[in-house]
This record gives structure tokens, C-alpha cells and sequence, in this order.
């Protein structure tokens, strides 16, 4: 499994590479150098400066990493959290953030989702200890590929490319895999560099505009003009709908060996759409 942050324009802001010092950060060709004095030179791995939005950042790291296991994070995590404990102490050992991510990469492969990521909410928000993972939402900040080497980012998409490409899993492998049980917090919005030069009134309402052309009804972006930004409805169902049936003993072995007496199967995660007009 490989583990790169993706940054620009943040040599002097990131915070990620402290939390991970044996990640990779991907970063411009013509920021080799500001990026060099800030991390050591074999930690750098360089794209075409052509690459200037995350959706064809996150395809060239994915061409290059994908068949065996690449998560990519932002550059702007400060801490990680477990939402399973009221205590709210950040978790900060390198070794146990990289088993952390490696548990959720290994289950995503096992349930044979190509696509893998963390809670979004924070325990204030609310976390169901009932529902300690997600398979039909979207996944952003720290987002694994496993398993192929051609990305699916809407390269068209200056924002929103990763609800995009979280739907685009969703419909292909029927599932995402989230662990809802971490959580990493992040200081995306007040940072400068990265995609902030690209979040101008009329890039966030173009971006809103194609993004529902291609998506709606199964989710929309929503200009909120308070934020000056745009908020995802999503309207996938999030229920995870197992339906149990009997299965002969024959058919029914687990990968361990041990016998499976039925199996779960996935209702449409396309179907329903909540609240949507039929």
C-alpha cells in the first residue's frame, strides 16, 4: 500500500507529512524546489504542472500507484480522532495512523470495493455505533484506491470531482467501503494554496451547474451563498438494505473455510433515490 499527500502551493502551510513521515507527497514539477527544503528530496514525487486540479492530480497518482493500493490524503490534515470513544484524544503515532489506514484498505478489498475512505462527521455531529461502516456515501480528505491503474475523476470537474468519483465507484462495484469510526480533521477551508484560487463565485456556481447536469437527482451541489461555497444533497440511500437467504453448505465457503450457512446481499444502491419525484 502506498500513502502520498497531495499538495500546491502549501510548502510552508502542510501539516499531513507530520502525522505521516513516510508518505510521499505529490506535488508540481516547478514547486520541486520549495517542497525540497520543507521534506527530504526521496519523499517527493513530482506531476506535470498541467496537473492543476485534484481530479487530474488524483489520476496521475492512481495511473502510477492504483494496482497496488494507494491512499491519497490532503495536505491540510492536523489530527485523527476515534469516533468509538467520548475522550476526545487525537491519535498521533505514525504506527497506528498506518494500520488504521491499512485495516480500511484491507476490508475494502475483501468486499471487493475499489474505492475506500473515513468518516466525514465528527463525534459532535453524531456517530451510530451501530452503523460503524458505510458502503453508499461519498469520500474525500483521505481517499484509497485499490486494485486498478486507470483513475475515474472527472477531469472537467473543478470541484466536487470526489462525490463524482465516489458515485461513479457506487455504480460500478455496487459499494464504497467507510470506516466511520475515524475521523480526520482537517483545516481545508482557511489554508491558502491549493484549490482556494479556484473557489471564485463563478468557478463554484459552473462547477455546481455541471456537476447536477451529470448527477441529479442522485445528488446535488447547492450554492450557499453565506459560504460562498457549495453544499452536497445527497440523495442515495445510505442504508445499507441486507437481505438474508439460505445458501447451500456447498456454495457457501467463506474465503477462511470456515461454512457460511446464508450470505448478506446489497439492495440497489441507486435505488431509491430519497425524496426524489418518481
Amino acid at each position: 500500500m502506498k500513502v502520498c499527500i497531495v499538495s500546491r502551493d502549501r510548502m510552508a502551510f502542510m501539516t499531513t507529512h507530520m502525522l505521516f513521515p513516510d508518505a510521499s507527497i505529490v506535488c508540481p514539477e516547478s514547486q520541486y524546489g520549495g517542497y525540497s527544503k520543507v521534506v527530504p528530496k526521496k519523499r517527493l514525487i513530482t506531476c506535470p504542472d498541467g496537473c492543476n486540479t485534484i481530479a487530474k492530480v488524483r489520476n496521475f497518482v492512481v495511473s502510477m500507484f492504483g494496482k497496488r493500493g494507494v491512499f491519497m490524503l490532503d495536505d491540510d490534515i492536523n489530527k485523527c480522532y476515534s469516533n468509538m470513544s467520548d475522550l476526545r484524544i487525537p491519535i498521533n503515532e505514525s504506527s497506528g495512523l498506518m494500520s488504521i489506514l491499512d485495516g480500511c484498505m484491507t476490508c475494502a478489498a475483501d468486499i471487493g470495493a475499489m474505492m475506500c475512505g473515513f468518516s466525514r462527521l465528527s463525534l459532535a455531529v453524531g456517530y451510530d455505533p451501530s452503523e460503524p461502516f458505510k458502503l453508499h456515501h461519498w469520500i474525500d480528505c483521505v481517499v484509497g484506491v485499490i486494485g486498478t491503474d486507470r483513475g475515474w475523476w472527472d477531469e472537467g470537474l473543478i470541484m466536487h470531482a470526489d462525490v463524482d468519483a465516489s458515485i461513479q465507484a457506487i455504480r460500478r462495484d455496487g459499494k464504497v467501503w467507510i470506516d466511520e469510526r475515524y475521523w480526520f480533521s482537517h483545516d481545508r477551508d482557511t489554508m491558502p494554496g491549493g484549490q482556494s484560487k479556484h473557489k471564485t463565485m463563478e468557478a463554484v456556481m459552473s462547477a455546481a451547474e455541471r456537476f447536477n447536469r451529470k448527477w441529479n437527482p442522485y445528488a446535488l451541489a447547492v450554492y450557499d451563498a453565506f459560504a460562498a461555497t457549495n453544499s452536497i444533497r445527497w440523495r442515495i440511500t445510505k442504508k445499507q438494505k441486507l437481505a438474508m437467504r439460505r445458501k447451500s453448505i456447498k456454495s457457501g465457503v467463506a474465503r477462511s473455510g470456515v461454512r457460511m450457512p446464508c450470505e448478506a446481499t446489497e439492495g440497489s444502491p441507486l435505488g431509491p433515490v430519497e425524496g426524489a419525484r418518481g
